[in-house]
């Protein structure tokens, strides 16, 4: 069962060398084959700029920077590429395959998941970047099942972690709160079931999980308070087999709607959830599932990739689609996992 929270949640950034402030809205996404490049562009796709060698690019708010994860078992495992500035690069890649998270709402701290690439899965745990300084804080030791800073700009996070060296779907995992430096942890879920938490400004939006023998676990969205408090079931839907659900990635300003990915064996879709209305629809092109990748602040418009799913990013295209469903606006050809501020 492939964990999907990765790297396609929390959204942002930009790129100092074009005109206008620097927190105008930009889009970055990745080109090529086996090896991928990271490349930055205005939010219509036009005017790209290649950043360097990466997957996974995630941008900071404030547009300054571009976190990506780097190929192959030897030299680092992270960038965070800054135009006109020096390249920072981060961890082993060695000892744990390393994904950006989240950036915190002013751009300092940037949270990490390493997954260790032991059998034993020894070395897994969730860090905090401060970029302010390069110092690297590790908030938990574990198996981390996604991560979210608070949108009010205080700088906590929540994050959900089985703690040792088990994977979150074959032990008990919860969702638990911090500050950036690792201090203040407070744990608000018991069940060791709760996972993928995103923090919202109305709530935090998370799964909680049904365990299913010889197969993929059964996710049903739930908001609560920040405390634990006022759980309410968002979704009650019939999962099949070899899929588990709705995985939260993103919700907009005003706390209504929320991006989610149906995954599952071989399945990444773009889902779009009223988080007023608990209404759940499927967003497609021409019939088609497409990958989500984020969700505009206003929460009327989505970025999705077309076409890339378990292939190289030559293959696909990205598009915007409005959150209510229509037609898509094509923004790069042969291009696949993007992100942006818009």
């Amino acid at each position: 069962m492939v964990r999907r929270l990765i790297s396609m949640l929390c959204v942002i950034g930009a790129f100092a060398a074009f005109a206008g402030a620097a927190t105008a809205a930009k889009l970055a996404y990745v080109t090529g084959g086996v090896k991928t490049t990271v490349w930055l562009a205005g939010v219509n796709g036009k005017g790209g700029k290649k950043l360097g060698p990466g997957t996974a690019p995630l941008l900071a708010p404030n547009g300054s920077s571009v976190a990506a994860t780097l190929f192959g078992p030897k030299g680092p495992g992270l960038a965070i590429y800054t135009p006109g500035a020096a390249t920072k690069k981060y961890f082993a890649g060695a000892q744990a395959v390393t994904s950006a998270v989240a950036w915190s709402p002013d751009s300092r701290y940037l949270a990490v998941s390493l997954s260790s690439t032991k059998a034993s899965g020894k070395g897994s745990s969730l860090a905090v970047i401060d970029t302010s300084n390069g110092t690297v804080k590790t908030i938990v030791h574990g198996s981390v099942c996604g991560a979210s800073f608070a949108p009010t700009g205080s700088d906590r996070l929540t994050y959900a972690a089985s703690t040792g060296t088990q994977q979150c779907f074959t032990h008990k995992v919860n969702v638990f709160t911090a500050n950036a430096d690792g201090t203040g942890t407070r744990q608000i879920t018991t069940d060791g079931r709760s996972l993928n938490p995103i923090w919202g400004p109305r709530s935090i939006v998370f799964d909680t999980e049904t365990l299913r023998k010889n197969d993929a676990p059964i996710y049903q969205l739930v908001t609560m308070r920040p405390d634990g408090s006022h759980r309410v079931q968002i979704t009650h839907m019939k999962i099949p087999k070899l899929v588990s659900g709705l995985a939260p990635l993103q919700v907009s300003a005003d706390g209504k709607h929320l991006l989610a990915d149906y995954g599952g064996q071989d399945t990444s879709e773009t889902w779009a959830v009223n988080l007023a209305t608990r209404k759940a629809k499927q967003l497609k092109v021409a019939g088609q599932p497409v990958l989500p990748a984020a969700l505009s602040t206003s929460g009327t418009t989505v970025l999705i990739a077309v076409g890339a799913l378990d292939t190289s990013p030559k293959h696909g295209t990205v598009e915007s689609i409005p959150f209510r469903g229509g037609h898509p606006t094509l923004l790069v050809k042969h291009a696949a996992s993007p992100t942006w501020n818009k």
